[in-house]
């Protein structure tokens, strides 16, 4: 990719400059958008994409800049928030729009005229807002989670994980959510809070899928004191009956 980009001073007032990690990925952001409407070849399908667009996805985007997938999931959240970006996914990819493009890289008079006419963004976060609209009336796996774990700490964490595959662009069908509820159903048993750490551990793992924990065990310092306690507990009520006998 050739050219360059403008950077106004202005961005040094701006809670991105505040900090490291954030101010790279936006200029990242702004060196992938492309400059004007193209077309690429993705899995072999040609894509449109305007100004001010691009695509990537969570790990290939990390990859890019060195950052881990949670600061850069954080971080597009905080975009989105703010309505720099729009974020759109899909099965295959996940297309970035810079919300207002020609402010941060036009000239005067596309600044001037994007102030009177609706720009290419605009109409893009319409769109793409009343699409997400009637998929969420059809079926929203966010509110649909296992029967089994209905605890408020599942149901938050099921939410994070529908999010998290829609940002990689991985389906959220109701077909998925069966067998992802089958899955997740006999790899926890019962036990919600096993439920919980296996849906964790696959967000900070950047897995696609919901796999038992690894070795049979978490990641927190706590879970294995409790490991370590239990097998303790079993030796002294093994050590009171031989006492007794």
């Amino acid at each position: 990719m050739e050219g360059w980009i403008k950077l106004h001073r202005s961005i040094l007032n701006h809670w991105i400059y505040a900090n490291g990690d954030y101010l790279r990925a936006w200029i990242h952001i702004l060196f992938r958008a492309n400059y004007k409407a193209t077309k690429i070849l993705f899995n072999d399908e040609l894509v449109p994409l305007e100004r001010g667009e691009f695509i990537t996805s969570l790990k290939s985007f990390s990859e890019e800049i060195g950052i881990s997938i949670r600061t850069t999931r954080t971080f597009f959240s905080l975009l989105e928030n703010d309505k720099m970006i729009v974020k759109k996914s899909t099965h295959r990819m996940t297309k970035i729009t810079v919300c207002n493009y020609d402010s941060y890289q036009g000239d005067a008079t596309n600044q001037r005229q994007s102030n009177d006419t609706p720009t290419t963004q605009e109409k893009e976060i319409k769109k793409e807002k009343k699409k997400e609209k009637v998929e969420k009336e059809k079926f929203d796996a966010s509110e649909n989670p296992p029967e089994k774990f209905l605890s408020p700490k599942f149901r938050k964490v099921w939410k994070d994980w529908i999010k998290y595959r829609r940002e990689n662009g991985w389906t959220t069908k109701e077909t998925y959510l069966k067998s992802s509820t089958r899955n997740l159903e006999k790899l926890a048993g019962d036990n919600t809070s096993i439920a919980i750490k296996i849906i964790q551990q696959s967000m900070d793992q950047g897995w696609q899928g919901l796999f038992a924990l690894k070795n049979g065990k978490t990641y927190s310092p706590a879970g294995a004191r409790g490991a370590k306690k239990s097998r303790f507990d079993d030796q002294v009520e093994t050590t009171e009956i031989t006492i007794r006998k």
